[in-house]
């Protein structure tokens, strides 16, 4: 008799599988930042927990480059002007109003008032390049605020100075992210690809940042606390970043938008089991609303596309 041929049972998977696996992956990665940050601002200073992190993503996406691209292109003076922006903006501003915004605020409450950065996008892009916001993008904007309403009211104490300046220094932190998200729309000539375009003013924005921290909240630092600069900085920064990048070429703007935006309830998960901070019913449905509010402000139409 002859032998019965067996069968081989492929189970392909596909990119498009793939990308949706790296880009849930950095987000809860980009998650577990918050978490990781809170535990450790008690041991470390912000501005320079925020330079060490991401001045060594920085070191990390500079040895990719130099291993895959030998030199930097020649650029001319207007770019490297723009790239010192957009690191200022991206590199320097966010994380530092960021950490210091953590300082005072619990992890969750920082995650849900940057929930609002799309709406800071689309009020720069206003500002800037005179650009009004669609219909559904302030139908986004009142339904996130009636949202952040329902979840701040029941707490807010005007003498409660420390929880406000939390707030304010996250609402910057946001603004500054509004203002690297309309830069970096901007592409000013082919040579200033996502890696080098990246690389360059992380490195512009990290280098001062890390410097400004040494003048202002000295050097040191205690062993223990390299293990947050390090895991944040490789793994959730420079690793997170060019799996995100990955995932790019594959799903939409709109899709990575909606996936970013889970972060919010990921960030909420991770700090009550990490952190032990707690979710109120107002909190919630606080959430629902400035998650749908997001999302119609990062809806894109045929004419945007």
């Amino acid at each position: 008799m002859g032998k019965v041929p067996s069968k081989r049972y492929n189970l392909p998977v596909s990119n498009r599988a793939i990308a949706l696996g790296e880009a849930l992956l950095t987000t809860f990665l980009w998650s577990s930042s918050y978490v990781l940050i809170k535990r450790g601002l008690v041991n470390i200073s912000p501005l320079l927990f925020a330079g060490s992190r991401y001045f060594l993503a920085f070191l990390c996406l500079l040895t990719v480059f130099l291993l895959t691209r030998k030199t930097f292109p020649p650029l001319e003076m207007k770019e490297w002007a723009y790239l010192a922006c957009l690191g200022l903006s991206g590199y320097a501003g966010m994380p530092a109003f960021q950490f210091l915004g953590l300082l005072y605020i619990g992890a969750t409450d920082s995650a849900f008032i940057s929930n609002f950065n799309p709406l800071f996008v689309a009020l720069v892009s206003w500002a800037v390049k005179k650009k009004s916001p669609r219909k559904i993008q302030w139908a986004g904007f009142i339904v996130s605020l009636i949202g952040a309403t329902v979840y701040f009211f029941p707490e807010i104490e005007l003498r409660s100075m420390n929880k406000a300046l939390g707030m304010v220094f996250t609402a910057i932190s946001g603004l500054f992210w509004g203002i690297y998200m309309v830069l970096a729309e901007k592409r000013t000539s082919e040579v200033l690809d996502v890696l080098t375009r990246t690389t360059i003013s992380m490195g512009l924005g990290s280098t001062p940042l890390l410097l400004l921290s040494f003048v202002i909240e000295g050097t040191r630092l205690a062993k223990s606390s390299w293990i947050y600069i390090v895991w944040l900085g490789i793994v959730n920064t420079a690793l997170a970043f060019t799996l995100w990048i990955h995932s790019l070429e594959e799903l939409k703007a709109f899709e990575t938008a909606v996936l970013q935006n889970t972060m919010l309830i990921q960030i909420a998960l991770l700090s009550m089991l990490s952190l032990g901070e707690t979710l109120s019913s107002n909190k919630i449905i606080g959430m629902i609303f400035v998650l749908t509010g997001a999302i119609l402000a990062q809806k894109r139409t045929k004419n945007d596309t």
